[in-house]
């Protein structure tokens, strides 16, 4: 039954968050226990499946808040071409100007 609960879970992608907790653990325990070399591998690959995701994740939020900024400032361009005054046609006849 664990077994089926762990193919469950590893077929549901996680968080980033949650990706990035089991990443640190992983880390924590290859660098504090002594495991046999086979454990020690599947963690390492593992441990660089997280990684990949998170880089991804981060990549993702990246662009994500780059089209959100562009979107924004092209609506801040549109809306101070909008509010600027029509130029006024210039002209020579000093009369007309001054009122």
């Amino acid at each position: 039954m664990a077994k089926a609960k762990k193919a469950a879970k590893s077929k549901v992608a996680p968080s980033f968050e949650e990706a990035l907790d089991e990443l640190e653990l992983l880390t924590e325990k290859l660098e504090e226990e002594q495991l046999p070399l086979d454990k020690m591998v599947k963690a390492f690959e593992r441990g660089q499946d997280l990684l990949n995701f998170c880089q991804k994740s981060l990549t993702s939020a990246r662009e994500s808040i780059e089209l959100i900024e562009a979107r924004q400032a092209k609506a801040d361009v549109a809306d101070e071409i909008s509010t600027q005054p029509a130029e006024q046609p210039a002209t020579t006849d000093d009369d007309v100007r001054l009122f």
